[in-house]
């Protein structure tokens, strides 16, 4: 957990070093989100034994940092990271322990805003970055460390006063690994707030 934080530090200061040597005018937004995930194959074999997985809710947040680089055409865009955390429950199909699967994600993005209005900024973004899986099941632990992943993302911002405002989007997240006994692909539908620093 610590790496994650400490790669996505270094990422955001590398932007600004960019930023500032090239001397190009950019914003600082910083965003959270919680929301509701849902695991693409709910059925998987994992220890020898069917899981039948549950979708995440009260677990899953997403915290994002990013650099917008404002533009005065219908158009703006953004570099930047986010993290994303959930937790499934899961029940065994035929027997074994009930247990969980705990996930943090890591993603590096690209984002592309329509700039209809001063308030209103549908998006599209994509990326890609690092995960890891831990699953308990009250007895045995696995950690799958090293997965790949791919973001995408489909949302809107809404500015509530000029610095602030809400959020809400769909987010799709295709990760692979070296093991093949679990598959944390995932999809879902996050909403929060977020800050801009000028």
């Amino acid at each position: 957990m610590k790496n994650f934080w400490a790669i996505l530090l270094l990422s955001l200061l590398g932007l600004m070093g960019v930023s500032s040597v090239w001397a190009v005018e950019y914003e600082t937004m910083v965003g959270y989100s919680r929301g509701a995930a849902f695991i693409l194959d709910q059925t998987q074999t994992v220890n020898d034994y069917e899981r039948e997985f549950e979708s995440s809710h009260a677990s899953t947040y997403s915290v994002s940092l990013e650099h917008r680089f404002p533009s005065s055409g219908a158009y703006f865009w953004g570099l930047g990271a986010d993290f994303t955390s959930f937790t499934y429950d899961f029940k065994p199909a035929e027997q074994g322990a009930m247990g969980t699967v705990d996930s943090s994600l890591l993603m590096f993005n690209a984002r592309y805003y329509f700039d209809f209005s001063a308030k209103f900024h549908p998006y599209v973004s994509g990326g890609f970055g690092i995960g890891y899986a831990g699953l308990d099941d009250r007895g045995d632990k696995i950690d799958h460390h090293g997965y790949g992943g791919l973001q995408c993302k489909l949302g809107a911002e809404y500015f509530l006063g000029r610095d602030f405002g809400m959020f809400a989007e769909g987010k799709w997240l295709e990760l692979r690994g070296k093991s093949q006994d679990f598959d944390p692909t995932s999809y879902g539908i996050f909403a929060g707030i977020f800050f801009v620093f000028r």
